[in-house]
């Protein structure tokens, strides 16, 4: 619980240590939900990220693509995995709103590539199955992809600096452990839909 008094002042307390869940009805007709297995941890710990889009309506409806993500760093996977998905999970560390988490910067979950990931698939379209989170995503060419539109990741920390070889002036890859603080976690999908939870390290 993040505490701010008349004076500009703040107080982080760690009081709440369920689980915790939000999710969103979108103008898609879509609910983007997310949840955590628990909001505060300590350092070395991992906290786990759920995330999910699901049809609201008892029958299939088809969703054009977007490509309107509220912010960058959105993914469902851990390294060059989860890109082809039309919404994603990212943390940040400290507090941040709706207001204000476009001016956030995601950390690494994944360990820096060196070879480079694949492309990512692009699609026109999604078939959502009625009340289900199975969608059939159809490319401009090509067949269509079945996607399971959840995703659970669990994660104890984040990585800063590039693979080798590690080119003049720029550091080495190193991971690090969440330190103590307040940490956001951000759903969204490619419509522009967001939902938040927070989880803090003691």
């Amino acid at each position: 619980m993040l505490v701010f008094d008349a004076w500009g002042q703040q107080a982080l307390d760690y009081v709440e240590v369920a689980p915790a869940t939000a999710s969103v009805a979108t103008p898609q007709n879509l609910r983007l939900g997310m949840g955590l297995n628990t909001t505060r941890i300590i350092s070395g710990e991992y906290v786990t990220l759920y995330a999910n889009l699901t049809n609201v309506l008892s029958t299939a409806q088809r969703v054009n693509a977007s490509y309107q993500w509220p912010m960058r760093g959105l993914t469902v996977g851990i390294g060059c995995y989860g890109g082809e998905y039309p919404f994603g999970v990212a943390v940040l560390e400290g507090y941040y709103n709706v207001q204000n988490i476009s001016a956030g910067t995601p950390l690494d979950l994944s360990e820096p590539e060196g070879t480079g990931c694949p492309a990512i698939p692009v699609f026109s379209y999604y078939v959502f199955r009625p009340l289900s989170d199975v969608a059939l995503a159809t490319p401009p060419s090509g067949p269509t992809l079945k996607l399971q539109m959840n995703a659970t990741i669990a994660v104890d920390g984040y990585w800063t600096g590039v693979a080798p070889p590690v080119p003049p002036g720029y550091a080495a890859a190193a991971f690090h452990r969440f330190g103590p603080g307040i940490y956001t976690v951000v759903a969204g999908d490619e419509w522009g839909n967001l939902v938040l939870l927070y989880f803090t390290v003691g």
